[in-house]
């Protein structure tokens, strides 16, 4: 579970909480790249040009554009565990950070299913805002020492955004 750091402050005028310009910010990005993904798995999932269906299929799930390229599957699990593990990794500060039951082979398992790989996706989406509701403007100025040396937090973060 992420701590609850907060990131809200009270304004003299309403009294209501109100999020501060960086966190909104941060949150609009992430907004927009659930927008483009969803809006691929609308338009481009079809990988004949001829056939018009925009569901991805159990099969496509192992496709892959040329033998170097990662596969579909190993792109959303990626990107699901990034937004599952990497980031909370970050916003706790917890390198070693797992949630309860996260297999170590989660990226690319060809045992899971489309309706898992696209319900985590789901669940690691409301995870990952819920995250950023918590955050403030002070924790995403505090500095660590990640894999590529210190940095301020909000930049760990952007880095691990694979959207």
């Amino acid at each position: 579970m992420l701590p609850e750091v907060g990131s809200y402050t009270n304004t003299k005028e309403t009294g209501k909480k109100k999020m501060s310009e960086k966190i909104e910010t941060l949150k609009a990005f992430t907004q927009l790249g659930f927008e483009r993904l969803d809006q691929t798995f609308a338009d481009t999932w079809s990988l004949d040009p001829s056939d018009h269906d925009p569901n991805l299929t159990e099969e496509q799930l192992d496709w892959k554009s040329c033998p170097e390229a990662n596969t579909i599957r190993w792109n959303l699990t990626h990107i699901i565990n990034s937004w599952s593990v990497a980031i909370p990794r970050v916003i706790m500060g917890d390198k070693e950070y797992k949630p309860d039951g996260w297999p170590d082979d989660y990226v690319g398992n060809k045992s899971y299913s489309l309706a898992k790989i696209m319900g985590d996706l789901e669940e690691g989406k409301a995870k990952l805002v819920k995250s950023l509701d918590n955050l403030t403007d002070e924790v995403l100025a505090e500095e660590m020492d990640w894999y590529f040396g210190a940095r301020a937090l909000r930049f760990v973060i952007l880095y691990w955004f694979p959207v």
